[in-house]
């Protein structure tokens, strides 16, 4: 047995035993137990089952409006029971979140730091938050300390056709509130940033050797920073913060949509909607795309064995402060145990716009399970078209042969060259 693997394994056993005050039957303490989805339905849908166009009506407030929508169009979800969350989350994480718990700040912008104001020490800020600000404070820490993933994003038309594919890697480094990867809790010299991000485009030709560099910081009322490397300049160009929701690279995909939503928090208004139980694609076993294989589909647009479970859930409404933004509001469906979301996005006219879905399973990696994203979907609701990426590497805890901290760099984009 790989010694870390080994190592993790033993670290879940001990773990999952010491925190038997806070949990039961592996949940963790922050996350209210949801009824299965036969209580919801009055018995007209059970575990196992498929959520189809003919029976959605029967769990429409379970679900996103975008979600809703391509279930009726012939998307479909089969049912899973719900997993406990210490199956699908870091041990180390977990065991920071108990640790750290009541010590982190979270001012009124949404900036975290410990009581005595220094760098985020790990777990989650504030696994029991009371505001719609807690809550967008403490999902900013769901990601892994690093991680690395390979991609083919297909441009699809409204009749389902793929007209243009895309392969690349989406990679983040956390600078603080680290809990595995060395260094731990935070990278010296770099404590004022929470993290960065990497996007990067290996084929086509027409965009071979495109990246996107952004520093995302700690501080929520502060604009990212973004450099991006032009191959027909041969150059790093620094981008305007304004430039975020300007596409990538043609596609669907806007940099403060990442993940659903990736802007400073202070640069928009929440609103706590409320907290119930929903069908969530967080789940044990979302279909696992190959490399240059597209997962099984219907209509070319929604996957044939997607799969869902209830989960507890935030519901948040955030508008941005900045009247010409492209978006109206965003309606964010936030798991409360993994603080992963999913999102819909609506125009200036409040007309959905942009659903963005991730579906997930549970992965395995030297620093313990969590939960791993195998699709990102952009519908588009206006076009009729998306970009779907699928996730077919993923490295959660690499390692420095892998993804060392200063893939991070100005330096290392310029020499991705095509």
């Amino acid at each position: 047995m790989n010694k870390r693997r080994g190592t993790a394994a033993v670290a879940v056993a001990v773990l999952v035993s010491a925190i038997g005050a806070f949990a039961a039957e592996d949940e963790v303490f922050w996350v209210r137990r949801s009824p299965p989805i036969e209580q919801l339905t009055g018995g007209k849908i059970k575990t196992g089952d498929t959520v189809t166009a003919e029976n959605v009506d029967l769990v429409k407030d379970l679900l996103s409006e975008s979600m809703y929508r391509n279930i009726k169009d012939g998307g479909v979800l089969k049912i899973n029971p719900t997993t406990p969350t210490t199956k699908l989350m870091l041990p180390s994480l977990l065991k920071a979140t108990i640790e750290n718990r009541g010590k982190a700040k979270v001012a009124p912008n949404g900036t975290v730091t410990t009581q005595d104001g220094g760098p985020w020490i790990g777990g989650f800020p504030v696994p029991e938050p009371k505001t719609a600000i807690e809550v967008m404070a403490t999902r900013q820490y769901y990601q892994q300390d690093q991680q690395l993933d390979e991609f083919d994003n297909n441009w699809v038309n409204p009749k389902g056709d793929v007209y243009k594919k895309i392969i690349g890697q989406v990679a983040v480094a956390y600078m603080n509130g680290r809990v595995c990867e060395k260094p731990v809790p935070f990278v010296p010299g770099s404590e004022h940033e929470l993290r960065r991000e990497l996007i990067h485009d290996l084929d086509p030709y027409d965009v071979r050797g495109l990246s996107v560099l952004t520093v995302i910081y700690v501080d929520q009322d502060k604009l990212p920073d973004a450099w991006g490397y032009v191959p027909v300049l041969r150059r790093v160009q620094r981008f305007s913060s304004g430039q975020r929701y300007d596409s990538l690279d043609g596609s669907d995909l806007r940099a403060g949509d990442i993940g659903a939503f990736s802007d400073p928090l202070g640069t928009w208004d929440f609103t706590l909607i409320g907290r119930k139980p929903m069908l969530s694609t967080i789940t044990v076993d979302s279909p696992l795309p190959k490399p240059r294989e597209d997962i099984a589909l219907i209509k070319g647009k929604y996957p044939r064995d997607a799969t869902a479970e209830v989960r507890d859930t935030y519901v948040i409404e955030a508008k941005p402060k900045d009247p010409s933004h492209i978006y109206s509001r965003k309606m964010l469906y936030i798991d409360a145990g993994t603080w992963y979301a999913v999102g819909d996005f609506y125009d200036k006219q409040g007309n959905l716009w942009i659903g963005w879905h991730t579906h997930f399973m549970r992965g395995e990696s030297p620093c313990g399970n969590y939960p791993r994203p195998t699709l990102f979907r952009l519908y588009n609701y206006q076009t009729g078209s998306g970009s779907f990426y699928n996730l077919y590497r993923f490295d959660q805890s690499p390692g420095p042969d892998v993804l060392p901290l200063d893939t991070f760099t100005l330096k290392w984009i310029s020499t991705q060259t095509r």
